[in-house]
């Protein structure tokens, strides 16, 4: 049964970080009028732009096989790279020739972020709106676009803000916004805390209620 999930699982992870990386660029470049309909050269700019998508798509592949490496801090810049600009000032960072190939990696991994995280986001809008008739769709296919474009940028912007939070001190707000189930497991661990907290309280009370009553009898 595990390996029927393994395999939905990186089938997800591949559909997320690599098609999601190329489909990314693309949808985004739409968004913006660098391609497609709203272009001064509709087919050529959709040629165009087959390029870098393609070639995002290749990189997406590189950071998803890195994934399944052994852990390294060359790793860690691809895949997580605000752990890598955190862990710099520990004393197992490194240095020298090493550094450099993992400020590379950090530069592939930061923009790789930027991509899935960001344009993804804003993509992710304008594209599922269009699967759902939402836009581009008869009587007015031009007017659903630009009142979608606008919806796509507001989440792209709300994106910006979320992966620079990535490279903020940890705080609770931080949590609530990159991590939301583990904020929630947190005030549920807070609550049961507080519980276990006031019945241990109310069992010293009892106690302590106890030992007068046979302070007085006495």
């Amino acid at each position: 049964m595990q390996i029927v999930f393994f395999i939905v699982g990186v089938f997800l992870q591949w559909t997320l970080e690599v098609l999601g990386a190329g489909g990314a660029i693309w949808g985004m470049s739409e968004v913006w009028h660098m391609r497609g309909g709203t272009n001064d050269d509709p087919v050529g700019s959709n040629d165009t732009f087959r390029i870098p998508a393609n070639i995002v798509f290749v990189l997406g592949f590189i950071r998803m096989f890195f994934r399944y490496s052994s852990p390294s801090g060359l790793k860690t810049a691809i895949v997580d790279p605000q752990d890598w600009v955190k862990a710099r000032g520990s004393k197992n960072a490194s240095e020298g020739a090493l550094m450099c190939l993992e400020l590379l990696g950090f530069c592939l991994g930061f923009f790789l972020q930027w991509v899935l995280e960001v344009l993804g986001a804003g993509g992710a809008c304008w594209g599922m709106s269009e699967v759902w008739n939402l836009r581009n769709d008869p009587p007015n296919p031009a007017e659903t676009n630009d009142d979608f474009r606008w919806v796509a940028n507001t989440v792209f912007t709300v994106a910006i803000f979320r992966m620079a939070q990535k490279y903020c001190p940890d705080h609770s707000v931080h949590t609530a916004m990159l991590s939301p189930q583990n904020w929630l497991r947190s005030l549920q661990v807070n609550m049961n805390q507080g519980g276990d907290a006031s019945a241990n309280v109310g069992t010293q009370m009892t106690e302590m209620n106890g030992k007068g009553q046979e302070d007085v009898g006495l």
